[in-house]
Order: structure tokens, then sequence, then C-alpha cells
């Protein structure tokens, strides 16, 4: 599936022909001034995994209002075999995807600071990508893959949000908590060893997280083009 910017409610999108019209009609100065504004208003998004597993299709939304995954930001996907990683502080790695594309934020209205986050658990990478997920057609069935569940969580975001904020980073965690958090988009910014030994108890053997779901992509249709 291609990368799209998405958006969450009080996210606002703004459409790239509309865009277009508009810089058409102003002078270069006011051109150059709306492009800075509209910079401003792009937040991206990161993932961090410190589990043993692999994580995939990460999307969030506003908990306010119901989930639809078509219409969520995304947040990426981190496989352990061909993700970026790093060293801990105490020696331990994790991966991540860093600064992926990408929603708007119209910064007159506060960013979302409880947000519904669906992502999947692949835990056999064999059976994945084998030929009986080959044969899987996630828009026809309402389990997950094979070798995969389908997660969700609602995440408390601690605030306020910095106003220079342009990144909002997931976390996920040995004992299944998902931690969320606004800043800068400058370098990868892992959680401390503190915080994360405060999750470092793994969940019980072939429990993948705190709160299953079905799977989000069932019965949507695919779009021509973007998928």
């Amino acid at each position: 599936m291609l990368s799209r910017v998405n958006h969450l409610p009080l996210l606002v999108l703004l459409a790239v022909s509309s865009m277009g019209i508009l810089t058409a009609c102003n002078s270069k100065k006011n051109q150059d001034a709306l492009a800075g504004e509209e910079a401003g208003k792009m937040m991206t998004t990161s993932s961090y995994n410190y589990t043993g597993h692999n994580l995939y299709d990460i999307s969030f939304k506003d908990a306010a209002v119901p989930f639809d995954v078509a219409g969520a930001a995304r947040a990426g996907s981190v496989f352990l075999r061909n993700s970026d990683s790093a060293l801990l502080d105490d020696g331990g790695k994790y991966h991540f995807s860093f600064s992926d594309c990408c929603f708007m934020w119209d910064k007159r209205l506060p960013a979302p600071t409880k947000l519904r986050v669906v992502w999947s658990v692949v835990f056999d990478l064999d059976l994945f990508e084998g030929e009986s997920g080959r044969a899987y057609d996630d828009r026809a069935s309402r389990s997950p893959a094979p070798g995969s569940r389908w997660c969700t969580a609602v995440v408390e975001v601690i605030g306020p949000v910095p106003t220079t904020a342009d990144n909002f980073s997931l976390h996920f965690l040995n004992d299944g908590t998902v931690v969320g958090n606004y800043g800068r988009a400058q370098a990868p910014m892992p959680l401390s060893i503190t915080q994360l030994n405060k999750h470092a108890e793994a969940m019980p053997k072939r429990q993948y997280c705190r709160q299953e779901t079905t799977n989000p992509w069932f019965g949507i249709p695919r779009t021509p083009h973007r998928e």
C-alpha cells in the first residue's frame, strides 16, 4: 500500500488541487508565506518497536470518534529484518521507522491527546508471507492474516503539545503498552531506560497485545491506483 496523507479529526487535510488554485492567485511573497504556513502544519510519524515481533500497518485516529482505518493517519510498519535499528544505553536493541509521511494538523486547534491506535502484530513471518498468507484477502475476511493478530489500544498523549512539534511518535513496549508523544523530527528519540524498565515484563506466551480486534480492512473497497 502506498504512503498517503491521511487525517485525524482536528487534523485538517488540504486538497492539493485547492492549494494550487490558491497559490496561483497570490503574489510570490504571499506564495512563500503560504508555503511556510502549510509546512508548519505538516506532521510526520515515527514508530518505535521494543518488542520481539514485527509491527505492520500502524494507524491512528482521534479516540473521540469511531475508528475508520481508511481515513486514519498512518505510522508505517516496523519489521525486524529490514527496519532501522539502534542500541539503547543498556545495550538492548530497538527497531524504528522514523519520520514517515504524514498528516496535516491545523494548529489553530488543539492536537488530539487521546488516540485510538490499530496495528497488526506479525509473529510468524513464514506464515504471513507464505502460500496461505499470499492467498489471504484482507477485504474478504474479518480474521487476521495467517501468522498475525490485529491489535488496538487507546493512547493518552501527555500534554501540552509543543507548538513547535512536527512529529508524532508511537512506542510499542514489551508488556503491551503503547506510548505516544509529540516532538521534533530532528533525530530518532527512543524512550529512556527508566521508562522502558517500567514495561519490561513480557506478556504471556501467545499473547501479542493487550486487546485484539478484528481486521479493520474487512469490507472496505480497494481504491484504484492508491493500493
